[in-house]
Formats: C-alpha cells, structure tokens, sequence
C-alpha cells in the first residue's frame, strides 16, 4: 500500500522487506523459462527485525514461500509480472496472524 507503480514501487518494495529482514535471503526452488514467460518459485528467509506494514519487529525467523510469473519484451526487459505469495502464512510467523497460530 502507498507505494509508486513501475520500478520505483520495486525499489520500495524491496526497501521495505530489506528494512524489516536484514538478513534475508532469497533461495530458488524452481526456475523455467518458455518463450517470453520465466517462472521462479522460491522462499524469502529471514529474522523480523523491522517493521512491515503495520507489525512491529518480533525477533521471528520467518519463509516466506513465492511464485512469479514475468514476461520479458525483446530486449530482456520484464513488462509484465504476477505473483502468488503466502502472505498469510509470513504475518502468522510474525505473530500477526489468528489466535493460536
């Protein structure tokens, strides 16, 4: 939420998850590639250290399991992105999720 569209957004995205995990890293499980389509499935790792929308760092290591789907043009360029995260399961490692997660 209240982030730019485009690259900028990116570079905020990415500025808020490295400020709330600063020891992420990111391992992938999967990547394939057909015609202008990649496919990457992996899990972001890392210790809730900062504030992430809302929630307050809670010391909890957390994985957080993804998969993206982007399109690159014919300069390698991606154009087009869509994701399918488990946002859910990330608050509820954070302790933001339903009593007795």
């Amino acid at each position: 939420p209240g982030m730019a569209q485009g690259i900028e957004g990116q570079r905020q995205l990415m500025q808020r998850l490295w400020t709330a995990f600063p020891d992420a890293r990111f391992n992938i499980h999967h990547l394939a590639a057909d015609g202008d389509t990649v496919i990457c499935i992996g899990t972001m790792e890392g210790t809730h250290e900062g504030e992430l929308l809302g929630v307050a760092a809670t010391g909890r290591k957390v994985a957080w399991r993804q998969c993206h789907m982007i399109r690159v043009d014919e300069s390698g360029r991606a154009v087009e992105h869509s994701a399918i995260r488990d946002d859910a399961g990330l608050f509820r490692q954070m302790g933001a999720g339903p009593a007795g997660s």
